[in-house]
């Protein structure tokens, strides 16, 4: 079975062999390839507006909300729109949750999914869901 700390200590192996010069140079090379990822996903996540339908958009939120196991989606409601800014989507999020963690948890869901262009309008009441 894989683990997670084996590829750091192959890395370590490795950068035992080598000069504080060759370790210093790969440790910016692995700093450098780690803000490169960062900044794509920031960019992807900037960008989920321009390239997505609202329809696309709220299907995304749908199916995240739905993959959630302690999250009823079924009584959760989305619909997506255009914002007033270029490139901007507004999600809104309407229905009943049982507590005030599911709605919680679902406003973590869609933030995480829709990324940092897209406002969130939260309108989920906390009760008993309606049938």
């Amino acid at each position: 079975m894989f683990k997670k700390g084996w590829p750091l200590l192959g890395l370590g192996l490795i950068l035992a062999g080598c000069s504080p010069q060759q370790q210093q140079q790969t440790n910016q090379n692995l700093q450098q390839a780690g803000q490169k990822i960062e900044h794509g996903a920031q960019n992807l996540a900037h960008n989920i507006g321009k390239a997505m339908s609202n329809e696309d958009v709220t299907f995304q939120v749908k199916k995240a909300l739905g993959a959630s196991a302690k999250l009823n989606g079924s009584h959760i409601d989305v619909s997506t729109q255009d914002g007033t800014s270029p490139n901007t989507k507004i999600v809104t999020l309407s229905g009943t949750v049982a507590n005030a963690s599911q709605k919680a948890l679902a406003d973590r869901i869609v933030s995480d999914t829709v990324g940092s262009n897209v406002k969130i309008v939260d309108a989920i009441q906390v009760g008993t869901p309606k049938s």
